[in-house]
């Protein structure tokens, strides 16, 4: 599998931070709190190591968010959400629109939930397109329960080897509620070399 090197790490953390905090700030208006946020952090995955991470890091993790992106780096990205953030964030989005009163319903939340997800998704793909100097297309977000796991029985069964993985771990904090989501971005084959040779021409 492709691998980024220090360097190019470094580069691409920078500018996943940037679109971070944009979408923190995005967020903090979204939820009436100021959002702070830690550095995220990157690293590359095999496709067939994903159930494995999932498992260890998520043991209750509730939904996740799905979304593809095309342009000269296409793939897709998929942001997961654990039980405990799916419903922190879900209610303090409530609490600022309605009030306290408000009951909360699933669909209500899988609303917010995509809200969030967009928000995230976009900050840090639109960092990276920013980075390479070029626009994206995106799909419309879905999102998918921790029961129906066809989407990442989907990306498992891809090859790995033709396709680039990373883990981009973010934590945010709002209201004293600790949110630490994952990221995934994976690339399509055709689209590595160009994504591997734009950050290295940068770092030139």
């Amino acid at each position: 599998m492709t691998e980024l090197n220090e360097f190019q790490t470094d580069a691409l953390c920078e500018c996943i931070n940037i679109g971070v905090g944009q979408a923190a700030s995005v967020l903090s208006e979204l939820v009436g709190e100021e959002i702070q946020l830690e550095i995220p952090s990157i690293k590359t995955v095999k496709l067939d190591s994903v159930r494995k991470y999932l498992d260890a890091q998520y043991t209750k993790w509730h939904s996740c968010i799905h979304l593809e992106f095309t342009s000269e780096f296409s793939g897709d990205a998929i942001l997961i959400f654990d039980e405990n953030a799916a419903d922190g964030w879900a209610e303090l989005i409530s609490i600022h629109q309605f009030g306290d009163s408000m009951e909360l319903t699933n669909d209500m939340k899988n609303d917010f939930l995509l809200e969030i997800g967009n928000i995230l998704i976009n900050g840090c793909i639109g960092s990276i397109a920013n980075l390479l100097e070029v626009e994206c297309d995106y799909s419309i977000p879905h999102i998918f329960s921790r029961i129906a796991s066809d989407l990442f029985d989907d990306l498992l069964d891809r090859d790995s080897s033709e396709h680039f993985g990373m883990i981009i771990t973010t934590k945010l904090k709002a209201e004293g509620k600790s949110v630490s989501t994952d990221l995934f971005l994976t690339l399509k084959k055709e689209s590595v070399p160009f994504f591997i040779n734009t950050i290295e021409k940068l770092l030139t």
